[in-house]
């Protein structure tokens, strides 16, 4: 017996059906936009680990670089050559036209060679004179000397050894205040200590 269906049942089925075959569309469709999604984001992800792997290279390669450098330091240290590095300075000034040495300025050297001798370091002293632009350039120049050799003789006093000891003397010219004048400032003598 054949039945046949009213057309009411028959529209039914003809939508169930287009909602099935639409269901599958859209399931291929979102599968199709999932797969395109997934390989830009495992293609980011190689690009990214490809850059942080070049990274540590370059990381490495520095830390190489580093490590060579202090071995190559270390070597010369102990082939005697000398590498430094500035620890301590101090400024100390002095009268106009004199080279002696004033009550405070003795206090600051007998303070700088206490700290030496407690320390017990390899230091290496950096006298340099300085003088003001009151006078001629020449005499300023053995002005500067002058109380450089105060400060140098000071420190040998405290027995500093003269090997560790250098002066310059500069004379009136890099004066510490910005213009050449007469300035109490510009009549010292800067002691650098390094090691």
């Amino acid at each position: 017996m054949t039945r046949i269906l009213s057309p009411v049942a028959g529209a039914a089925i003809l939508a169930l059906a287009g909602l099935g075959l639409s269901g599958c569309a859209t399931t291929d469709y979102v599968d199709t936009k999932v797969g395109e999604v997934q390989a830009q984001v495992t293609a980011l992800a190689d690009s990214t680990n490809a850059k942080l792997s070049a990274h540590d290279a370059a990381i490495a390669k520095l830390n190489g670089d580093v490590a060579a450098n202090a071995a190559r330091t270390e070597e010369l240290a102990k082939s005697g050559k000398f590498v430094y590095s500035k620890v301590a300075d101090a400024t100390i000034n002095f009268a106009v036209g004199s080279w002696q040495l004033s009550t405070e300025a003795q206090a600051q050297i007998d303070d700088i060679a206490g700290k030496l001798k407690a320390a017990n370091a390899n230091a290496y002293l950096e006298i340099e004179g300085f003088a003001d632009s009151t006078g001629s350039e020449t005499r300023n120049r053995r002005l500067g000397v002058q109380r450089a050799y105060s400060v140098l003789n000071a420190f040998r006093a405290h027995g500093i050894a003269l090997n560790r000891m250098n002066i310059f003397s500069y004379g009136e010219d890099n004066p510490a205040t910005p213009a050449k004048g007469s300035a109490a400032e510009n009549r010292r003598v800067v002691v650098t200590v390094v090691q």
